[in-house]
């Protein structure tokens, strides 16, 4: 038989006797199942099998595995009615085979661990690639139905990816670009130098922001405001380009309908500065005649007129006052707007709220007012013409609008920015929130029945603290009177 050709191939050497083999395989066996019982290891157990077949296979039958291989080799069934006859080596073949058996039984199981293993690691990745796929397909379609146009290149240039806001506003479809250049869209606008930057700026890695004026396929112009941003690779390579563009053609209409207003704005304004200062050289000097007769007609009347006709005569030299002070006001409007180089100087602050004072004289006297002023002012910088109009409007509204009798304080404080603030309290009934709004504004006065006013005041006081670098504001309440002050540039910095 082929099993018994096989098997008497194997020398077999008695080395030692079958009985020390046993005694042998037995101590063995009892110390590898202290060790499995200590470190409870499964592995552990195949060795209780293995290495005593090995120790006693080495000393006993060295050939044995051997003709284990090439029965199996040869589909051979093990005939073991063949060895009876030596137990020694029958009970060595069973320990063999058992232990072949525990090791393929060992093969298969941790085959079947690795496999069950690679099962859960595979549908953990499904599940992963399902949640990535749904959110790709989000991105997707939040690109695709995007209010901004959105443009994908390769690095070459050519179209790979349009959206629909793309087809909307161009008018091609996909069809028509995909595998095109962007110039496609080309007006003819913009010169060869503009494109070389945009493209030297996203080929070095950078995002390229600008405006195109582009056409449509209907050849009407639009114009967009573009970014343009290189994709990258995992090794770091530059593969595609991403154009995200929105239509600001309404913008730009109105941006250059609105400069056209203000060209033709600041026209009429020179035109209107050039008037005023016509009409009121021509009316000031008039005025200035009437007022020399009305000064006449009182003296040459005076016994004669009654108290009622004297004071007819004195409510009209009152009005053409006014008028002058309307006049003077809107020439220096007029001149604070026309003058754009202004030549400040330090400022003697004591002496120029003097002369303010002095042009306030008789209605400070008429309504017993006091007003407090420091003994030193911080030095400024400014005009002093403009700052004496800007203290002379101050304190004619805290006398007018303030309390009665009115009490004002006037001070200066050094901000921490370096600029000085002045400012000047009433002790007025103070302004609601809707009456400060209207504050500095032309034409527009303080809501008091008692006074009458044009409302040029602040405004020209606004105007001239801008001018000269600073800032003019005030700070009130209801019941707790108004701080008015106005910020010039500290003249030691």
């Amino acid at each position: 038989m082929k099993e018994r050709e096989i098997c008497d191939q194997v020398e077999f050497d008695n080395r030692i006797h079958p009985l020390a083999a046993f005694i042998l395989f037995t101590s063995t066996l009892f110390l590898l199942s202290i060790l499995i019982v200590v470190f409870k290891f499964r592995e552990s157990f195949i060795y209780i099998f293995i290495i005593p077949c090995l120790v006693s296979a080495f000393f006993y039958k060295r050939r044995l595995y051997l003709s284990l291989i090439l029965i199996l080799s040869a589909d051979a069934v093990w005939v073991t009615s063949h060895k009876m006859q030596h137990f020694e080596s029958s009970v060595i073949n069973i320990l063999s085979i058992t232990a072949i058996i525990i090791i393929t039984d060992e093969v298969i199981h941790r085959l079947m661990v690795s496999r069950k293993k690679a099962e859960v690691l595979i549908c953990n990745y499904q599940k992963e690639l399902q949640k990535q796929n749904e959110e790709l397909r989000k991105y997707v379609n939040a690109v695709e139905h995007s209010a901004n146009t959105i443009v994908i290149t390769d690095k070459n240039g050519i179209i790979e990816y349009v959206n629909s806001k793309f087809i909307s506003i161009t008018g091609y479809t996909k069809e028509e670009v995909l595998g095109q250049n962007p110039r496609v869209l080309k007006s003819g606008k913009h010169g060869t130098e503009f494109y070389k930057k945009l493209w030297e700026t996203i080929n070095s890695g950078k995002e390229w922001h600008g405006e195109f004026l582009n056409r449509r396929k209907d050849n009407r112009l639009y114009w967009e405001a573009a970014n343009i941003a290189p994709i990258y690779n995992p090794e770091g390579q530059i593969t595609h380009f991403i154009a995200i563009k929105e239509d600001i053609t309404a913008q730009k209409e109105a941006e250059i309908a609105l400069q056209k207003y203000a060209s033709e704005l600041e026209r009429k304004n020179a035109e209107l500065d050039a008037f005023a200062h016509t009409v009121a050289h021509d009316i000031k000097n008039p005025l200035s005649g009437i007022n020399g007769y009305l000064t006449l007609l009182k003296l040459d009347t005076e016994g004669i007129l009654n108290k009622e006709q004297s004071g007819y005569i004195e409510m009209v030299q009152q009005s053409v006052y006014k008028i002058r002070d309307i006049i003077d006001e809107l020439l220096l409007l007029a001149s604070v707007q026309g003058i754009d180089d202004v030549k400040t100087e330090t400022l003697d602050m004591g002496s120029i709220i003097a002369e303010a004072k002095k042009r306030l004289d008789f209605l400070i006297k008429e309504l017993n007012a006091r007003i407090v002023t420091p003994d030193t002012w911080p030095e400024a910088s400014g005009y002093r013409q403009w700052v004496e109009e800007v203290w002379f409007n101050y304190m004619s509204n805290a006398l007018k609008y303030g309390g009665r009798p009115p009490h004002i304080v006037l001070g200066a404080d050094i901000e921490p920015d370096g600029y000085i603030c002045f400012w000047i309290k009433d002790n007025g009934p103070g302004l609601s929130k809707k009456e400060v709004k209207k504050l500095f504004t032309p034409f527009e006065r303080l809501n008091q029945s008692s006074t009458k006013g044009h409302g040029l005041g602040l405004s020209i006081v606004q105007r001239i603290v801008k001018k000269l670098g600073g800032r003019a504001g005030v700070e009130s309440r209801k019941g707790g009177g108004s701080r008015f002050y106005f910020t010039l540039p500290n003249s030691k910095e």
